[in-house]
């Protein structure tokens, strides 16, 4: 009897792990494949060239020339310094009017504050449409129904992306309201996980909401925000502002992103822009990693304590 059992439990165990391997296989493959691989294969690349008459890749004599020949670039091109500024813009936008507007609201949603269900709406929407669609709706109403609007109350003004004055500041408006719904989904998530009995003591001791938000809410959350801070510092260098979908290849030059400008490098390369290309691909991680982890640490040692 006392064999059967164990058997038993042998073949449990034996299906259970047949079950864990069959599920992760696919995925560390993928992550082999498509991350590790790609990555190790950009590195090298980065280092080559292309021949065309014997169609393949070669180590430069001078290794690092592809790096070379960025650092020259954008130490000649005053374009790719103001798409790193930019893009630094957008993120600073991001963290101090996004962020603090996305809590709120979360909040508000959390609590069940009147009109919440407003505000649901108006930030999940954007998350379940498509951002061509969005992008249509949104030109025609900042460039004919706002200036409409607008022009009642006897402001004359005109398209708002065809200011040259508000074309940056509106794109920056529509990222910030496309990309809210996913940060409510995950601060009500967070939000969801405190304690009933903590809030209810709070709510004893005569705490109001603004006491519960920034005294039990947000240090409870707080390890939620700093990752969604910390998160976007690589769109910096990455975030393309949804230029391509409002202008195309059209997009005027002050407006560029370095996001942006590496889109459409890649999207016009060739076999023997490859190198160049995984070079600057290479030069990001350098930059976006020290800040990554720089700016975790900070946070982790400022932030609050949820206990």
């Amino acid at each position: 009897m006392t064999n059967a059992k164990e058997k038993k439990i042998i073949n449990k165990k034996k299906g259970d792990l047949i079950f864990y391997y069959s599920l992760i296989t696919l995925p560390v493959l993928q992550f082999i494949v498509m991350y590790v691989f790609v990555n190790i294969n950009a590195f090298f690349l980065s280092f080559q060239k292309y021949d065309f008459i014997n169609d393949r890749y070669f180590f430069l004599t001078d290794i690092f020339a592809n790096y070379k020949k960025f650092f020259n670039e954008f130490a000649l091109s005053r374009l790719l310094l103001d798409s790193l500024r930019n893009g630094a813009v957008a993120y600073l936008a991001d963290v101090c009017i996004a962020v603090p507007l996305v809590l709120l609201f979360s909040f508000f949603i959390y609590k069940k504050i009147p009109a919440y269900n407003f505000f649901k709406i108006a930030l999940f929407v954007p998350g379940v449409i498509s951002t061509t669609v969005l992008v249509l709706i949104f030109t025609h109403t900042v460039e004919n129904a706002v200036p409409a609007v607008l022009n009642l109350i006897g402001v004359k003004t005109g398209g708002l992306l065809s200011n040259p004055k508000t074309t940056f500041p509106t794109l920056i408006a529509f990222s910030i309201w496309s990309s809210a719904g996913g940060g409510v989904i995950l601060y009500l998530s967070a939000m969801n996980g405190i304690p009933n009995e903590q809030v209810d003591a709070m709510r004893i001791d005569g705490a109001g909401y603004w006491k519960e938000f920034f005294h039990l809410t947000f240090p409870s959350i707080y390890k939620t925000f700093s990752i969604l801070i910390w998160m976007g510092i690589p769109g910096i260098i990455t975030n393309q502002l949804n230029l391509y979908t409002f202008f195309g290849n059209a997009a005027e030059a002050r407006l560029y992103t370095f996001g942006y400008w590496f889109f459409k490098k890649t999207a016009s390369a060739n076999m023997s822009d490859y190198p160049y290309i995984s070079a600057i691909g290479i030069l990001q991680s350098l930059v976006v990693i020290p800040l990554l982890y720089s700016l975790k640490h900070l946070l982790e040692k400022i932030g609050p304590s949820s206990d």
